[in-house]
């Protein structure tokens, strides 16, 4: 996750700076925190748990999705696009979102060829 200087001062502008007696540097350390923590997971495995008693230390799902190409001329990426198994040419993408729809992650116009978990292996690292 990124964030650049002019959000960062928009957050501290819109009230932040007020609440906490913090330095640049440790208000910058909090949002940091914040922003990167796991407590929000544990929220969110809260709301699947409630629906789902058996998934416990989910917080989200996530699922993959296939969009049809027209076919190239330049046989090495056409090579790249066509799924063997659907028989046709797509660019890949995956999904992850939180429990409540949020996207928390994705990956997108990865080859068709590649299988979903090697276009996700981004999602698995970061998660």
């Amino acid at each position: 996750m990124g964030i650049n200087v002019k959000t960062f001062q928009d957050i501290l502008d819109s009230g932040f700076t007020a609440l906490w007696s913090l330095d640049a540097a440790g208000r910058l350390g909090l949002l940091l925190h914040y922003l990167n923590s796991t407590m929000l997971n544990i929220k969110y495995n809260k709301l699947v748990t409630i629906q789902n008693p058996l998934l416990t230390g989910a917080f989200g799902v996530m699922d993959s999705l296939n969009l049809a190409v027209q076919e190239l001329a330049d046989q090495e990426t056409e090579n790249a696009t066509y799924n063997g198994w659907l028989h046709d040419h797509f660019v890949s993408s995956v999904i992850a979102f939180n429990s409540t729809g949020l996207i928390i992650a994705c990956k997108l116009n990865a080859p068709g060829s590649w299988h979903d978990a090697q276009v996700a292996q981004p999602i698995f690292e970061k998660l």
